[in-house]
C-alpha cells in the first residue's frame, strides 16, 4: 500500500541545499593539495625590533604590502607585482609619535594607501593620517593629515580602493 504524504517547501529547499552544498565540497580540491609554502620562511621585521600587529595586503597586480608597529614607528616591507622577494624594511611614521590602528589597502594597479592615528602624547588628540606610495614608484609619498590636529580625536581609520583606484578613507 501506498501512502501519499505532503512534503512542506522548507524541507525540500533544506534537502536541496544539502544536497547541492555535498556536490560543490566533492568538486573542491582539497586544501592540503592547494597550498604551496615556500621554505625557508622570511623573517620581515627587522630582528631586533619588536614587531607587533601585523597585516598583510595584495592588489589584482600581485603587489603585496605588510605592515606593523614597531614601537612607535609603521614599518613596511613591499612585494612588488612579479616578484618572489620583498624590499627592504621602511619606516612610515615618525618615532616620535604614537601609532594606532593602522589599516592598508592595495589597488588593482599596486599603488599602496596606509592609513593610521597618531598622537604626539598622551592627552593630544589622535589625528588620522595616510601615506600613499603610486603604481610603479620605489618610494612612499609624503605623510597627509587627513583629520584635524585641533578638538576632538579620530581614531580607527579604514580606507579602501575601488576598482577605478578611487582610494576612500573614513
Amino acid at each position: 500500500m501506498i501512502t501519499s504524504r505532503k512534503i512542506s517547501v522548507q524541507v525540500v529547499t533544506a534537502l536541496l541545499a544539502a544536497f547541492a552544498a555535498a556536490v560543490l565540497l566533492a568538486a573542491m580540491p582539497s586544501p592540503a593539495a592547494a597550498l604551496s609554502w615556500s621554505t625557508p620562511a622570511t623573517d620581515l621585521s627587522a630582528a631586533a625590533r619588536n614587531a607587533q600587529f601585523p597585516q598583510v595586503a595584495t592588489g589584482a597586480d600581485g603587489t603585496t604590502v605588510v605592515f606593523w608597529t614597531s614601537g612607535n614607528t609603521l614599518q613596511a616591507r613591499i612585494r612588488p607585482a612579479g616578484s618572489d622577494t620583498f624590499g627592504a624594511v621602511e619606516d612610515l611614521s615618525s618615532p616620535e609619535l604614537q601609532v594606532i590602528e593602522p589599516d592598508v589597502a592595495v589597488g588593482a594597479d599596486g599603488a599602496i594607501t596606509v592609513v593610521w592615528a597618531s598622537r604626539l602624547n598622551v592627552g593630544s588628540p589622535f589625528i588620522i593620517k595616510a601615506i600613499t606610495r603610486p603604481a610603479g614608484s620605489n618610494t612612499f609619498g609624503a605623510t597627509v593629515n587627513l583629520s584635524s590636529e585641533v578638538g576632538v580625536g579620530s581614531w580607527r581609520p579604514q580606507v579602501a580602493v575601488a576598482a577605478d583606484g578611487a582610494t576612500t578613507v573614513v
